[in-house]
């Protein structure tokens, strides 16, 4: 029997992980999350506190119903945001506080219902209005306006002033959109901290030399290929759902591992394949072997295996229809 056929066997033999979470306090109702605390529905999201509805979001506090925002507290309804504090309703905005009903804000202060602006404060409908009658303005406008009619506005505000062509910030030499903090970066989306990357998308966030991956977590990954839902890992090939270890090639729900090829649910495992252990010297001769079997029959460098859930038990309708 061919390797591909064991792999497929092992991969049919061995249990789903029904919710993958890791080092988390009182928060059992997570996915895809690690170290958090205090949490509820909280998905692909690490390192949070007191939150609930939260999906893709990186060491938040007192947060809900947000998605991609990083490092905020006390936020409602904010989506690809980082470093807010109080803010509701805020879309593309960094470095803001007490802001409402905002798009494309950073570095501002007391902005409600505004786009597009920079390094202000005291600011509705795009016009500084003076401090003292700030939060009566704004008290007047929530009295007569449901949160509906406060979003068509700003969807009309948006349209008054300009769009940047791609949304970066902090980044150098990238190609892209939803860009932060980062360097080198060819064709790669929702990217937040990564060096050295080619064709990322859908979230990843620190992460160096890597091409074609997508959902990496918040711990520092690197040298990665073809690898979905990983975080921690270095030196790691079409890899999925695995998290803390290096040297693992085709590997599903592995952690905390390292020199494992073609495993499916293991923590702590070092130098096995198909969940076999071997010697150090047994398994790198028998990786090769594999390897030319696979080269020889044009497999190589190629996912191998469809994934065991059905697609209407997934979020994949979610990216793709």
């Amino acid at each position: 029997m061919s390797f591909v056929e064991d792999f497929r066997r092992l991969q049919l033999k061995k249990p789903r992980i029904a919710l993958q979470f890791s080092q988390s306090e009182n928060s059992e109702y997570t996915n895809y999350a690690f170290k958090n605390k205090n949490c509820y529905l909280v998905f692909g999201s690490h390192y949070n506190e007191d939150c609930y509805h939260l999906q893709y979001c990186y060491a938040d506090r007192d947060c809900v119903d947000c998605d991609r925002t990083d490092k905020s507290e006390l936020c409602y309804e904010c989506v690809f945001c980082s470093s807010l504090y109080n803010c509701n309703y805020c879309f593309n905005c960094f470095t803001c506080s007490d802001c409402e009903f905002g798009f494309d804000l950073v570095n501002c202060r007391h902005c409600f219902l505004s786009a597009g602006l920079r390094n202000v404060e005291y600011h509705i409908l795009n016009k500084p209005v003076p401090r003292e009658m700030y939060a009566q303005e704004v008290a007047r406008l929530k009295s007569t306006h449901t949160v509906k009619q406060f979003l068509a506005e700003l969807e009309k505000i948006r349209a008054l002033v300009p769009q940047v062509a791609t949304i970066q910030k902090n980044c150098e030499n990238c190609m892209g959109s939803y860009l932060e903090n980062s360097k080198n970066c060819f064709n790669c989306y929702q990217l937040t901290n990564g060096e050295d990357c080619l064709y990322m998308r859908s979230m990843a966030h620190h992460v160096k030399d890597s091409v074609d991956c997508d959902q990496i977590g918040y711990d520092p990954s690197e040298l990665l290929y073809e690898c979905i839902g990983n975080s921690g890992n270095v030196n790691c090939n079409f890899c999925y759902a695995s998290w803390h270890n290096h040297d693992l090639e085709y590997c599903e729900h592995v952690f905390n591992s390292h020199h494992c090829f073609g495993c499916i649910s293991r923590n702590h495992a070092e130098y096995e394949i198909l969940n076999v252990k071997y010697s150090k010297d047994e398994w790198f001769k028998k990786v090769a072997l594999i390897k030319d079997e696979l080269r020889a029959k044009g497999q190589y460098g190629k996912w191998l295996l469809p994934s065991t859930y059905p697609y209407e038990d997934t979020i994949a309708p979610l990216y793709f229809s």
